[in-house]
């Protein structure tokens, strides 16, 4: 037992140092699977995301690995320019720092350490003195300096990194693992200088601390989500700062080169800048391109707006300076120009001679004047507009203008030589309605009614229980309305008319003893205007039955002063109630000892066809020689018209001496469209029986004949007398 003993004492001794080793290796892989197991149950935590959300694009790069090693920057040693990383100044700083002092004195793969002498291990080391390797660090956009380890301790920097494009760099200085990425497409040209990205996030596991954005040599600004760009070459410098599950904090980064080109615009105008005129109409043209394509244009005179539908401009320039600013605007590029053209008024030498002014129409729908334009003393022509429109002058240089609205209307006259006018002379006329005794205006483009009932209400004359009286209407042009647009009411109840020309209808009334209403309604159906007119008239309040009271006295004449007899009789004779001018006239040329051919009767057609006496009315007719000249006129060479025949010097009626003779008669200056035996006369009428060679046009009566006008070819059938003026009374 004692040399067994003996014999295990020297076996233990033996191998000692063999179990000592064997021992602390098993303690150490003990120590190492038991951390090991305690780091994978430990639960993870994703860090949170500041940039999420910025754009919805994601990257299809895969992380490696969550457990790849973040390089970190060994203390004393200072970053480069385009990354840091940092640790944060708490309790893992301390113990970040004291694991690096201790694992100075380790040999692992860390270091990129070998036991050859001075060789470099990584890429991007550079010798120390003892000619070991540095080794590269990856996670910033600029690798950080090498920290070399080798037989004279390393203490040579190794190389700077450089900017890796926004990824990790593997074992052997490979770009992987990207970090985040943009929507900015490198080297793209854009034409706004406003441009916006995104950035998305690819590394989920890292927290953002900050996100910054450099553009060419600006300061760093946080991130908005665009940025500003000059004309021409663009850096554009994203960093993002991240922090990692063991609270390391480092930067990347990404520089990017984008190009702003402006769109180039090309203004042409073609004013001559600098010039004076003497002439205040200025035309010029004015547009822009860009892109190949015609863009507008902003025109300003005096700082005034100009427009115009298309490229060609006229103003008017105002005397001296005249500033003209042309710009246009495309995108963010902006041209302008600017002019000045000096208008020095020349001393005129047009003038205008007229009648208009600046004045006030009241109540009167058209106006006539005259204008004439001078140059110096000779007369040229004339442009005159009404509201921008031409107003053509009649043969006398006059103007008419008729006024449809109350409102101003603004005239333009201008004298023209030629090619050439004077200045605009503006000229403005305000037209407006009268009112009425209640105040009311008076609408002007109402029908306008007229009759011969206005003079007896005015003069308050007392009527016979039956009289005869007219009404013509017209509407605001002097167009006649005919009678079937008219309507007569005696106190309330209508009456027919009795007889009706183009220019005149005439009524037989019978009234009521004492005041009796009439009331007249016009009708413009071209203009849905409607006149109105009441009359209030008196009538004898005792009347007697037909026949049986004077109420009245009148004035007959009768003469053919067409044929050189000037008075054949003149009376005043008294009127009794309901009797015709038929029954007045027949005892007058009984008194004469005149014989009257006529048709009809006295109480209904009666139409004086020619008178016959037992004396001389004229021993040799004398017809005016001016009337005959007419009348000759008329014929036209047929030997129709006038043919100078009659049945004797005591004798006169229709169609002696021509195929338009006959006897008429008047009432009160008026030529009425009744018959002698329809008009009933009131107190105080002056009749004249005239006789006419052409059809009423020689005695002032052609529009009592109803405008029946056949050609002068001997036609007997209507009135016509050609085109012959009949500008007189004979």
């Amino acid at each position: 037992m004692g040399k067994l003993w003996s014999y295990f004492k020297d076996c233990i001794k033996k191998h000692r140092s063999a179990s000592t080793g064997v021992t602390t290796l098993l303690v150490i892989i003990l120590f190492s699977v038991t951390f090991i197991n305690a780091l994978s149950s430990q639960a993870s935590a994703v860090p949170s995301n500041p940039i999420q959300g910025l754009s919805k694009d994601s990257s299809l790069v895969k992380l490696t690995s969550p457990n790849e090693v973040v390089p970190t920057l060994p203390k004393g040693i200072t970053a480069a320019t385009t990354s840091s990383v940092n640790s944060e100044p708490d309790e893992d700083q301390n113990n970040s720092e004291s694991k690096k002092k201790n694992s100075d004195n380790k040999t692992d793969n860390k270091q990129g350490q070998t036991a050859d002498a001075g060789k470099p291990t990584d890429s991007n080391g550079t010798n120390g003195n003892g000619g070991s390797s540095g080794n590269n660090n990856s996670g910033g956009s600029n690798g950080q300096s090498g920290n070399g380890n080798g037989e004279n301790n390393g203490n040579g920097p190794g190389d700077k990194g450089k900017e890796n494009g926004n990824k990790e760099l593997g074992p052997k200085g490979e770009q992987q693992n990207e970090y985040f990425k943009t929507t900015i497409i490198d080297g793209e040209t854009v034409t706004r200088s406003s441009y916006s990205f995104a950035i998305t996030q690819i590394n989920k596991e890292l927290n953002i601390r900050n996100v910054s954005v450099k553009v060419n040599s600006g300061e760093d600004f946080e991130f908005t989500g665009n940025v500003v760009l000059l004309p021409g070459e663009n850096k554009i410098k994203v960093s993002v700062t991240y922090r990692d599950k063991e609270k390391k904090i480092f930067t990347v980064s990404k520089t990017y080169t984008v190009y702003l080109e402006l769109v180039k615009i090309q203004l042409h105008c073609n004013i001559n800048n600098g010039d004076t005129v003497t002439k205040s109409s200025y035309r010029f043209t004015a547009y822009a391109e860009a892109a190949g394509k015609e863009i507008p244009v902003s025109v300003s005179l005096n700082g005034k707006s100009v427009n115009s539908e298309s490229s060609e401009y006229e103003v008017k320039l105002q005397e001296g300076k005249n500033q003209f600013v042309v710009s246009t605007v495309s995108g963010e590029s902006r041209e302008e120009k600017k002019y000045t053209i000096t208008y020095n008024k020349p001393i005129s030498d047009w003038s205008i001679s007229t009648n208009l002014w600046d004045f006030v129409v009241v109540d009167v729908p058209e106006i006539t004047f005259y204008a004439h334009g001078l140059r110096g003393s000779q007369e040229v022509g004339m442009l005159v507009l009404c509201e921008g429109n031409e107003i053509p002058a009649d043969e006398n240089g006059n103007y008419t203008v008729s006024f449809e609205v109350d409102r101003t209307y603004t005239f333009d006259l201008y004298a023209v030589d030629g090619n050439e006018r004077s200045e605009r002379t503006p000229i403005n006329v305000t037209y407006t309605f009268a009112v009425d005794e209640d105040g009311e205006e008076i609408d002007p483009f109402k029908p306008t009614i007229i009759t011969d009932l206005f003079e007896i209400q005015q003069n308050e004359v007392e009527v016979p229980g039956k009289f005869s009286f007219y009404i013509s209407c017209k509407d605001y042009k002097g167009n006649y309305i005919t009678a079937e647009n008219f309507k007569v009411f005696v106190n309330g109840e209508e009456i027919n008319y009795v007889q009706s020309n183009v220019d005149k209808t005439s009524y037989n009334v019978d009234l009521n003893p004492g005041s009796n209403t009439i009331e007249i309604y016009a009708y413009d159906i071209n203009n849905n205007k409607t006149g109105f007119r009441r009359i209030i008239i008196t009538s004898d309040p005792d009347l007697p039955s037909d026949g049986e009271k004077i109420v009245g006295t009148i004035h007959v004449s009768m003469e053919a002063t067409t044929v050189g007899v000037a008075n054949i009789f003149n009376e005043t004779v008294d009127i009794k109630e309901g009797v015709n001018l038929a029954h007045i006239i027949d005892p007058i040329l009984q008194n004469y000892n005149i014989l009257a051919d006529s048709s009809g009767s006295l109480d209904e057609g009666y139409y004086l066809e020619r008178i016959n006496t037992d004396y001389e009315l004229f021993s040799k007719p004398a017809i005016p020689e001016d009337l005959k000249e007419k009348l000759l006129e008329w014929d036209n060479g047929t030997g129709v018209v006038f043919r100078e025949k009659y049945l004797g010097n005591n004798s006169l009626g229709e169609f002696d001496f021509t195929i338009g003779s006959g006897w008429m008669y008047m009432v009160n200056g008026e030529y009425p469209n009744l018959g002698f035996a329809q008009y009933y006369p009131k107190d105080g009428d002056d009749i004249r029986i005239r006789f006419t060679l052409a059809y009423g046009k020689d005695i002032g009566g052609g529009d009592a004949m109803g405008g029946n006008n056949p050609p002068p070819d001997g036609n007997q059938n209507g009135t016509d007398t050609g085109s012959v003026v009949w500008d007189k009374e004979w």
